[in-house]
Formats: structure tokens, sequence, C-alpha cells
């Protein structure tokens, strides 16, 4: 069985039923664990944004680099030198 997800969590810590959690809570505590989820998603959403604006510059300047090239074996070497290139 998978780990749930961070919304399925946060909605179980609303209920009251996440293993070993009291049955009674601060109410700040409620508004925390929702502005952390929040944030958390919002991070992971940017960074997968950045992930595949990475990605696109990459290929970019990869077919940029090859333009400048003639050979078809120094244009393979250059292909698998810049994707192996983190």
């Amino acid at each position: 069985m998978s780990e749930p997800s961070l919304k399925d969590r946060v909605l179980l810590f609303h209920l009251m039923q996440l293993p070993g959690q009291p049955q009674t809570m601060h109410m700040g505590t409620s508004y925390l664990v929702n502005d952390l989820a929040a944030e958390v998603t919002r991070l992971t959403a940017e960074r997968e944004s950045v992930a595949e604006a990475h990605a696109a510059e990459r290929e970019r300047m990869l077919k940029l680099g090859l333009s400048f090239i003639s050979d078809q074996q120094a244009r393979e070497d250059f292909i698998q030198l810049a994707r192996s290139t983190p």
C-alpha cells in the first residue's frame, strides 16, 4: 500500500485520524498545518516549473551547439556529452 498524499494526510489531521494524534488540538495548529501544506504544494509546483524551464533551455542550447558542428560523429559526441552533464 502506498503512502497517503500530503492532501490526504492533511485531511486525516483535520479528522483527527492520524496514527498517534491526540484527540484535541489547538486551533492555531490547524491553521499552521493548512499553511504548511499550501506552501509545500506551491514550492513543489515551482520546483517542477523550474525543472521544465531548465530542460527546455538545455534542449535549446543543445540545438544551438549542434548548429555549429558539421561533422556527424562530433555532433553525436556533443549530444551524448550534453545529455550526460547535469
